[in-house]
C-alpha cells in the first residue's frame, strides 16, 4: 500500500492523467461546483468567473497525512499559517480577516485582492477573489478575479494514519489586454510557479501537524510566538495540533523533510515567498 507518496488506493489509478488545462479537465472542475447550494449572491461570482474564465489550470493531487480537523482550522484561519510563514521569516505576504468575513491580501509582490469563501463543506471549497496586480510581469496594473475550488477527501487508515488528498481547480479571469499577455506569454510559467507553491503549502500544513505530534512543545512555542493572532485561536492551533500526540510515527514520506527533532517547518517556501527558508526555523 506505501509508495512513499501516501497509499496507492488514495492516489489517481491511471498513468495518462488529463492535461490540467484541458476542456475535459475543465469541465470535470465545473460539475464539482455545488452549484445547488450556493446562493443566489455567491452563485452569481462563480458563474461570472467561470464564463469569461481566461486561464483554467487544475493543481497535481497532493496527498499529506494530517488531521482532518486540523486541516480545516488551516483553511479556515489563513491568517493563522501567513502569520507563522511571518515568524519564521519565509514570508512578505499580508493577510487580515475584515468584519465582513473577507480577507484582505497583499502578497509583496504586486498583488492584492479580496478573497471570501463561497462555500465551505468538510472536503470541498469555493474561494473567491477579487483585485489588481502591478508590478514589473505585466509592467501596468491590470485587475482581475479568480474562483479556486479546493477538494480534500479524507481517507483513515487501520493503522490510525489520515490522509487528505487535496487538489486545487482555478479559474482566473483578467482584465483584455492582460489576458492575452497571460495566456500566450505567461501561461507555462505561472502554471508552474502555482502548482509549486500548492505542493509547498500542502506540505507545510502537513509538517506542521506533524511537529505538533512529535514535538509538542514546539508547537506550543511557535503558538507563544503569533502576533496579530487572537489567543483564541493560538490556543486552538496548539489543541487541534497536540490531539492524539505520540501516536504519529515517522514515515518514509516525511523522513527528508524531517529533522531528528521532528519537522522542519521552514524547508522550502512557495516561490511568491521570500524563499529565504532556514531548517529547522521553528527552534529558534
Amino acid at each position: 500500500m506505501w509508495a512513499g507518496e501516501g497509499p496507492l488506493i488514495f492516489r489517481p489509478k491511471h498513468t495518462s492523467p488529463e492535461p490540467p488545462t484541458s476542456r475535459q479537465t475543465q469541465d470535470a472542475a465545473l460539475e464539482a461546483i455545488p452549484w445547488e447550494r450556493l446562493d443566489a449572491a455567491s452563485r452569481t461570482k462563480a458563474e461570472e468567473v467561470v464564463a469569461g474564465a481566461t486561464i483554467f489550470r487544475r493543481m497535481l493531487v497532493e496527498v499529506i497525512e494530517c488531521h482532518p480537523q486540523f486541516f480545516l482550522f488551516c483553511v479556515y484561519h489563513p491568517e493563522v499559517v501567513v502569520n507563522i510563514w511571518q515568524v519564521l521569516g519565509l514570508s512578505r505576504m499580508k493577510l487580515h480577516p475584515t468584519p465582513q468575513g473577507t480577507y484582505q491580501v497583499d502578497d509583496g509582490l504586486g498583488t492584492r485582492c479580496e478573497m471570501q469563501f463561497l462555500f465551505r463543506s468538510p472536503e470541498l471549497h469555493l474561494i473567491y477573489a477579487q483585485g489588481s496586480y502591478e508590478g514589473p510581469v505585466l509592467k501596468r496594473k491590470v485587475h482581475g478575479r479568480a474562483l479556486l475550488v479546493l477538494h480534500s477527501p479524507v481517507q483513515r487508515q487501520e493503522d490510525g494514519k489520515t490522509w487528505i488528498a487535496c487538489r486545487l481547480d482555478t479559474f482566473l479571469q483578467m482584465e483584455p489586454g492582460a489576458a492575452e499577455v497571460l495566456t500566450k506569454t505567461l501561461h507555462p510559467f505561472i502554471g508552474r510557479v502555482s502548482d509549486y507553491n500548492f505542493k509547498q503549502t500542502a506540505r507545510f500544513v502537513e509538517e506542521l501537524w506533524l511537529c505538533g505530534q512529535r514535538n509538542p512543545g514546539q508547537l506550543e512555542r511557535l503558538a507563544s510566538r503569533l502576533e496579530g493572532v487572537p489567543p483564541e485561536l493560538r490556543q486552538e492551533l496548539v489543541r487541534l495540533g497536540q490531539q492524539g500526540a505520540g501516536q504519529v510515527g515517522h514515515s518514509s514520506a516525511n523522513a527528508d523533510r524531517s529533522t531528528s527533532g521532528g519537522p522542519a517547518l521552514a524547508g522550502q517556501a512557495p516561490l511568491t515567498q521570500t524563499g529565504q527558508g532556514a531548517p529547522s526555523a521553528i527552534t529558534r
